[in-house]
Parts: C-alpha cells; sequence; structure tokens
C-alpha cells in the first residue's frame, strides 16, 4: 500500500481496517475500524479531507476524492462502495451503497440507507433522501428502499468486514513465516 503523507498530513488508518497492498491513500485521510480499503483504490485527501467511517468497504478500482473549497469527502458508517465508483467531495451517509461505475459529484448529499444504482450519476449538489434508490445518467429517483432491500444493503456490508478480517489474517499468517 502507498500511505503517503501530503503537505504534512499523513492518513490515519484504524489497526483493525484491511488495506490492500496496491491501494493508494494520500493526505488528510482518516478510516475507521473494520473497514476495507481493496486492490487500485485511490483515495486523495490532497485539497480537503476525507473521512471514511466504520464498517465501510471500497471495493477495487474506486476512487475517493476531494475539492479544495469545503468539499471534504465524509463517509459514514457500514457503506458499500462498488467496484470503480467515483465518490467526489460529497457525503454519504450510514449504511448506504454506491453500486459499480456510479459517480458522485462534489457537494452531493447521499442519505442514510440510500442506494445509487450500478452506473448513476449523481449530480452536484443534489439531495438524496434516506432510504431511497436513484438510477440514471444523470439520477433520478426511481423507489424507495423497502426493509427486504435494506436487509440485502446490510448483508453486502457485513460480508466485506469478514471478508477484510480473512484477508488481515492471512496477512498476519505471511508476515510470520
Amino acid at each position: 500500500m502507498i500511505n503517503k503523507a501530503y503537505q504534512g498530513k499523513k492518513p490515519k488508518i484504524h489497526a483493525t481496517a484491511w488495506v490492500a497492498e496496491n491501494a493508494v491513500i494520500i493526505g488528510d485521510v482518516e478510516i475507521g475500524a473494520g473497514t476495507s480499503i481493496w486492490y487500485n483504490v485511490v483515495i486523495r485527501g490532497d485539497l480537503n479531507r476525507i473521512e471514511i467511517g466504520e464498517n465501510v468497504n471500497i471495493q477495487d478500482g474506486a476512487i475517493v476524492h476531494v475539492e479544495s473549497d469545503d468539499g471534504p469527502c465524509l463517509i459514514g458508517d457500514r457503506v458499500t462502495i462498488g467496484h470503480q465508483a467515483i465518490v467526489h467531495g460529497c457525503r454519504v451517509g450510514d449504511d448506504a451503497l454506491i453500486g459499480m461505475g456510479a459517480t458522485i459529484l462534489s457537494w452531493s448529499n447521499i442519505g442514510a440507507g440510500a442506494l445509487v444504482a450500478a452506473g448513476a450519476l449523481i449530480k452536484e449538489h443534489e439531495k438524496i433522501p434516506d432510504r431511497t434508490l436513484w438510477a440514471g445518467v444523470p439520477a433520478k429517483q426511481r423507489s424507495l428502499i423497502g426493509d427486504d432491500m435494506s436487509q440485502r444493503m446490510q448483508a453486502g456490508w457485513q460480508h466485506y468486514v469478514q471478508l477484510g478480517k480473512n484477508y488481515r489474517s492471512d496477512d498476519d499468517t505471511l508476515s510470520n513465516h
């Protein structure tokens, strides 16, 4: 893993987080407990801060970046960010899911338990209400998130918490030989 300071600010990664060896984490970044950062992820806190909560999974090839003017990226707890998603200078509420290849533009706010579908584009300054499904380019609200979908989303982040633990355990085993 590339874990690099930028202008005196060094990433803070919780001891129970797992980070793939080829992930890049730069600058003013804080990563919470139980979080997993997967292969080829770039998290670049050079222009502003990035806060990633607990039990978050940021999947392969995703990019998390910021805006310089009041544009931090704040990601809540138990969030899933799918493969190759772009999450830029926005807020993502607890229990949200950002689908594969989705793009979240600056100053938008993704509500708690919301689902942004794969390939969707959330425009700048968009406010996504809690427990809603958004899809399309540009994205529009398609439905509410019911209990069944909410449980599937919870199962997803829980799976990644366990997967991250497995990878961390395997890394520890290899480093002891």
